[in-house]
């Protein structure tokens, strides 16, 4: 009969009252019995001492196989638990890989468009500037005071009225967003 594992004691009145010899004749003292009395019996001693005295373990401790069942489902749960959770972060791995290469392909092609349209339409898109720069001339010097003094003081102002730092937000309705960098032509890739 295999040994259930685990911390699980038995009690030793099961076993003493199947057995009428005395007990040294299985090798075992008075020192050891008060022992087992008092703490109980490891699963191994308790095998070993059930079939000494000739009965299956089960006989004398009924719920001695269900030890070794709830072991067994346990483990079965816990292998499903970790075989889930391997498939989840092996699937996770494949959707993020997907996503950065689809993000990474994505970025390359909008590059791509952007220097063809500039290419297209270089002079359309130098007047474009020009008239972002005219529109936004005191923002941007603004920005750029602002930026001045913060390295000078070596701190960053900040702007209450829009919640972030100065120079990045602009009450100006017709102002373009300025946290958005110039556009720039021969940027490669």
């Amino acid at each position: 009969m295999s040994t259930p594992a685990g911390p699980r004691r038995y009690d030793w009145e099961p076993l003493e009252r199947l057995v009428r010899v005395p007990w040294i004749t299985y090798g075992v003292d008075k020192r050891q019995i008060a022992s087992y009395r008092a703490k109980g019996l490891t699963a191994r001693r308790a095998d070993e001492l059930a079939v000494r005295a000739g009965w299956l373990p089960v006989e004398v401790w009924p719920e001695w196989g269900s030890d070794v069942l709830e072991a067994e489902q346990e483990a079965r749960r816990k292998s499903a638990r970790d075989s889930a959770r391997r498939r989840y972060t092996e699937r996770s791995d494949i959707l993020r890989a997907r996503s950065t290469r689809y993000r990474q392909e994505n970025h390359a092609y909008v590059l791509r468009q952007q220097r063809a349209y500039r290419a297209e339409n270089r002079d359309l898109v130098r007047a474009q500037q020009r008239d972002y720069y005219e529109r936004n001339r005191e923002a941007i010097l603004a920005r750029a005071r602002a930026r001045h003094a913060a390295k000078t003081r070596n701190e960053q102002p900040f702007d209450r009225s829009t919640g972030c730092p100065q120079g990045l937000a602009s009450s100006d309705p017709q102002a373009v967003d300025l946290r958005i960098a110039p556009l720039q032509f021969d940027q490669e890739v």
